[in-house]
């Protein structure tokens, strides 16, 4: 079971090195920024979690306007830490919340949950309604795309 969250970041991107620690890189604060309106935010999601040494299983949700995901996890037995890191496109038609929910199938209550602010840029270069329209459509494919590479690997393990 999950006892607690040590880390939830939101990050232009992760590499694993050759000794399989983790880097990010361009570390988003409290504010994510677009640069067009609409557009697309081109992040990655990545967690640590504090467990309890025993296997548990559930799923981390992410959300904003217009978007919602769902990543699959399945923690083995032995781990007191264990760290996640899931892609993003996430269509950006106004500001708004992104939410990240961390829900455990042993641990009952709520779900950890976190959030940070899209907001767009000034400078944002401004297109019109219907490449809004557009960016919705395609960032759901974009997202079934990498939910369905994701469920070929199988669920997230450690």
């Amino acid at each position: 079971m999950i006892i607690g969250v040590r880390s939830v970041l939101i990050c232009e991107r992760v590499e694993q090195d050759d000794a399989g620690r983790a880097n990010y890189f361009g570390i988003c604060g409290a504010s994510i920024m677009a640069e067009s309106n609409p557009g697309f935010l081109h992040i990655w999601a990545a967690l640590h979690v504090e467990v309890d040494r025993k296997a548990t299983q559930g799923h981390v949700r992410v959300e904003a306007a217009d978007y919602s995901q769902i990543f699959p996890f399945d923690l083995p037995a032995g781990w007191w830490l264990a760290g996640m890191a899931f892609p993003l496109i996430v269509p950006v038609l106004r500001e708004g919340p992104l939410t990240v929910a961390v829900f455990d199938e042993g641990r009952k209550g709520k779900p950890f949950r976190f959030r940070w602010n899209i907001e767009i840029s000034p400078d944002a270069k401004v297109l019109d309604e219907a490449a809004g329209r557009d960016f919705v459509e395609a960032g759901k494919k974009a997202g079934e795309i990498i939910a369905d590479n994701l469920a070929v690997q199988g669920k997230t393990k450690y």
